[in-house]
């Protein structure tokens, strides 16, 4: 795993979060860009009611976006992300900020740290 470049797909299962998914992927994409690791953004809306899938459509992030058309639940959200995760490190994180996205790196850095 050293030898290689490290890909982490991070799932963000939202609904509702029209006051911080905007600001949320912005802060992650630059969180992501200074780490210079490999990544892709998987954001799964879960039927939210509000403004959130018209943000995420208008959004300039480079993210991948599944739409649920009704809220199935965070259970099902996160298996939509994961089924569709491009790579093998599965990073989950929610759009609300109760974990703190700013870490990601370093817990990347463990896992190789960890495999070497």
């Amino acid at each position: 795993m050293e030898s290689q470049r490290l890909q982490i797909s991070i799932i963000i299962p939202v609904y509702n979060e029209e006051e911080s998914i905007v600001s949320l992927l912005k802060e992650m994409e630059d969180v992501m860009n200074q780490s210079r690791l490999s990544y892709e953004i998987i954001v799964v809306n879960d039927g939210s009611t509000d403004r959130t899938g018209e943000l995420l459509r208008e959004s300039e992030s480079s993210i991948r976006i599944f739409n649920h058309k009704i809220n199935r639940g965070y259970g099902a959200s996160l298996k939509t992300g994961i089924c569709n995760a491009q790579y093998e490190i599965v990073v989950i994180t929610d759009a609300d900020g109760t974990y703190p996205h700013e870490r990601i790196p370093e817990l990347i850095n463990y896992i190789k740290d960890y495999a070497a």
